[in-house]
């Protein structure tokens, strides 16, 4: 019966089967009166037997590459600092106190039942230091960044080391991208910060070619204005209005632009009037034009029928014309 009182009451770190204890310490707390009841039949003894007491709260924590059991007490060691092992290693665990919570939610500029709330919701807090959160709250701070979006996107003290925040943010400051009037807003910002790094890095070249694209302008609004010469509240009227209503990136905007105002010449004036054209694409738009030049067609509604036709169509009836 060696191996019934190694379980019971003898080491705290690896069973007799060969498993870690937090392991074994799960199967326990479903066992235990079974058990206790097989030991004292067995041994004949009536001694105290060390078992986990049902207060135990058995939680399973879910990682990318494992899944580990732990019992946690209902009186938590307050400020303590864990080692958490399992198959990948040793992973630190953290328990926050209640002065660390207070020192976190000052951070924050939340109350400390909100950031109770906060650690409670998000796990990978156990598997942060205060001081690497101190820190990544330093960062956003100096760049910026308000306590209200903080709060709203705590995975971001999670997600991203530190070093890699920094120089994202840093890269938003050197082309604008923080300030007021830009094609990154707050709501989206959180995700350019928390994705992956090649996600990031072939977003970020998309973001500068949106905002070259725009030629100096804060807006589209600003920027229908000097491409049309037309007032803010007409640039804005035609902004709600289809096709534009449906938010064309400014690349796609400025393409369509340049097309008929300087590839065509058609003006201006038509394309106020015919903008719905600007749901083609600029390479259709470009092969249709080709045929009207071909062909000497200067007739608009000749024009429209020829950008309007379906493909099939169009190459049936331009087929010696198509390129």
């Amino acid at each position: 019966m060696k191996w019934f009182t190694h379980i019971f009451i003898g080491r705290q770190n690896v069973s007799p089967f060969g498993y870690p204890q937090h392991y074994l310490n799960f199967y326990l707390v479903t066992t235990a009166p079974v058990f206790t009841c097989l030991f004292r039949f067995c041994t004949n003894e009536d001694k105290e037997i060390k078992i986990l007491p049902k207060s135990y709260v058995t939680q399973a924590t879910h990682s990318n590459r494992n899944l580990t059991l732990r019992a946690i007490s209902d009186e938590k060691v307050e400020g303590t600092v864990t080692k958490h092992n399992n198959a990948m290693g040793t992973e630190k665990m953290y328990m926050y106190s209640g002065i660390q919570l207070k020192s976190l939610a000052k951070l924050l500029h939340c109350s400390v039942n909100d950031m109770q709330v906060l650690v409670s919701k998000y796990s990978f807090f156990t598997h942060l230091s205060p001081e690497l959160i101190k820190e990544k709250i330093n960062i956003m701070l100096f760049y910026g960044l308000p306590y209200s979006f903080m709060s709203a996107n705590p995975r971001l003290l999670y997600q991203t080391s530190a070093t890699e925040l920094k120089r994202r943010l840093q890269q938003f400051r050197d082309h604008s991208f923080l300030s007021e009037n830009s094609v990154v807003t707050l709501e989206n910002l959180a995700h350019y910060l928390e994705c992956r790094n090649d996600q990031f890095d072939w977003t970020f070249k998309k973001l500068c070619a949106e905002k070259k694209a725009l030629e100096g302008c804060y807006d589209q609004t600003a920027y229908i204005q000097f491409r049309l010469s037309v007032t803010k509240e007409q640039a804005q009227q035609l902004l709600h209005s289809y096709p534009l209503q449906r938010h064309l990136s400014n690349t796609k905007l400025k393409e369509v632009l340049d097309f008929f105002l300087i590839e065509t010449k058609l003006g201006a004036e038509f394309y106020i009037k015919h903008r719905k054209l600007s749901m083609f694409s600029i390479v259709r738009l470009r092969a249709r034009w080709r045929v009207i030049v071909s062909e000497g067609i200067t007739s608009e509604a000749k024009m429209l029928y020829i950008w309007n036709i379906s493909e099939e169509m169009f190459n049936n009836t331009y087929k010696n014309n198509v390129v």
